[in-house]
């Protein structure tokens, strides 16, 4: 479909049972900046879809490269991974303190009730959107991994 000249890209969600809702402020947002201002830059519109991102990544199809999207946050999901707010050794609720080390190379999760720690560091293959998110800084930030396709089918719809 991509390689018919139908569509320049095309945007899919990876949550299964998505709720379409949380799509609404992105497909705006990707309207008017095409639209209004001609451009065609994702990164720029995802400084405002935190709330999108904490339910779903955003994948982008495009001629020869998918781009696949993911929020992060230093509390909630550390360098994109997914966690729990329970302490897998003592069971506490809530007790994950992050410890952000090296430049944003890491961030580690440390329990405050029984010092129970474990280090997420973000995987080679994805790269900050705009940038790392700073320290404080409620809003998380994106990653991207970007998938060549070069002379390969993109996706199979069969």
């Amino acid at each position: 479909m991509l390689d018919s000249g139908f569509f320049s890209k095309i945007f899919c969600f990876s949550q299964t049972d998505f709720q379409t809702f949380f799509a609404h402020s992105l497909v705006m947002d990707i309207a008017i900046q095409f639209f209004i201002y001609g451009r065609t830059n994702l990164a720029s519109i995802l400084r405002c879809q935190q709330e999108l991102g904490a339910h779903t990544d955003i994948i982008e199809f495009q001629p020869k490269k998918t781009s696949t999207f993911r929020w992060t946050h230093h509390g909630s999901r550390p360098m994109g991974f997914g966690i729990v707010d329970q302490c897998a050794s003592c069971h506490h609720l809530k007790t994950l303190k992050p410890i952000v080390i090296e430049d944003d190379a890491q961030i580690v999760l440390k329990c405050s009730n029984c010092k129970n720690s474990t280090t997420y560091r973000l995987p080679s293959e994805w790269k900050w959107v705009d940038k790392p998110p700073l320290k404080g800084d409620e809003r998380g930030a994106w990653v991207v991994r970007i998938d060549s396709h070069e002379g390969g089918v993109i996706m199979d719809t069969t």
